[in-house]
This record gives C-alpha cells, sequence and structure tokens, in this order.
C-alpha cells in the first residue's frame, strides 16, 4: 500500500474549509446563541410570555398599583387562644 501525493492547492481547500466552519461556528455561537439582548428583543417582537408560575406572579405585582407596600406596617395578631406549653421545661423563680 502506497500514499498517494496529495495536491498543494487541495489542502489550501481543505484548510480554508476548515477556517470557514469554524468561523460560522464561532459566529452562530456567540453571536447568535448567546446574546442576550438579541433573544429578549425576538421575545418582545413575537410577544413571548413565560408560562412558569414565577414570572406569572412577576407579570401579576408589576401591573399591581400597591405594589410593593410602602409606610405600612403589618403585625400579626396576637393571639392567647393557642398556648403551648413544653412539659419538660421547669421554671424557677431563683434566677
Amino acid at each position: 500500500m502506497q500514499f498517494l501525493y496529495t495536491p498543494m492547492i487541495w489542502r489550501v481547500y481543505v484548510l480554508l474549509m476548515l477556517l470557514v466552519t469554524f468561523c460560522v461556528s464561532f459566529f452562530t455561537e456567540d453571536v447568535i446563541l448567546q446574546n442576550k439582548h438579541l433573544w429578549l428583543l425576538i421575545k418582545s417582537c413575537f410577544r413571548y410570555q413565560s408560562n412558569s408560575q414565577y414570572r406569572k406572579w412577576q407579570r401579576i405585582l408589576k401591573r399591581d398599583p400597591n405594589w410593593p407596600p410602602v409606610n405600612a406596617e403589618d403585625f400579626a395578631a396576637k393571639s392567647t387562644d393557642e398556648v403551648y406549653v413544653n412539659p419538660t421545661y421547669k421554671y424557677s423563680d431563683e434566677d
């Protein structure tokens, strides 16, 4: 079995094809796939809204004029109906 001589122009073509493939891959990955601003623009053009529960609540709160509550103090109501007594706790007046 003998090796065949490959012409120099064929080697140059293979190198050029590799460079073009690399450039296309790099452009596709960095400029299109990982471009957050581009994806946000595309989503806004097609009026896409996420269906996740977090995003739904976020949209609801964004439309609510009373959110976030400002200058409001909310306290839990004091209830004496439910009292838990720890039976192992020993109270002493000597402290």
